[in-house]
């Protein structure tokens, strides 16, 4: 029993776990087409930075997601969570690889830890298509911390469960096992 309630609980946990971050995906990307509708390909060129660094603070705010835009070079002109002084000096993302995909006009989106903000990041990237292609991307990201959350409210509940029908089963087996005995003794 124990080992079956393992697989089960094993199994369970993967399936719910990768149907977490698929939603978080999916509700990233959807957000991230909205934002970049409200992008003009033109301000990155000019790299009108004041302008693109209200909007990403402003929407940032709203979507609860850290937005940054990235030129076609990979250089970052916006980011909601740092200061334009600290902007300057953050080092070229188009190795990123999400910024890759999204600079080859994909959609990309990656898990990883951030460097900058030390913790377990989803990015998810989208070009910013111009004129003449793909005029840059722009990056949304969220912790996984909150997927992280919900899957360790999901295990001790499997958990849980697990030790009381463990517990359940050996009570009924005693039970079992005195009835069959008793007549025998």
């Amino acid at each position: 029993i124990l080992i079956s309630f393992g697989f089960i609980a094993f199994f369970l946990d993967k399936q719910l776990e990768g149907h977490s971050l698929q939603d978080l995906k999916n509700s990233i990307i959807t957000q991230a087409q909205l934002i970049e509708s409200q992008l003009v390909p033109e301000s990155l060129k000019k790299e009108n930075i004041a302008s693109l660094e209200s909007l990403v603070n402003g929407l940032s705010l709203k979507t609860k997601t850290r937005i940054t835009i990235i030129d076609n070079q990979g250089k970052v002109l916006a980011d909601s969570q740092k200061p334009l002084p600290e902007i300057f000096g953050m080092e070229n993302h188009a190795n990123r690889p999400e910024v890759k995909i999204a600079l080859s006009g994909l959609t990309g989106n990656n898990i990883r830890y951030s460097a900058t903000l030390k913790i377990n990041m989803l990015y998810v990237a989208l070009p910013i298509m111009g004129k003449e292609g793909v005029a840059g991307v722009l990056r949304l990201a969220l912790p996984t911390d909150h997927v992280q959350k919900i899957m360790s409210s999901i295990r001790k509940t499997i958990i849980l469960n697990t030790i009381f029908a463990l517990g359940l089963a050996i009570v009924l087996v005693y039970v079992l096992i005195a009835s069959i005995t008793r007549p025998l003794n």
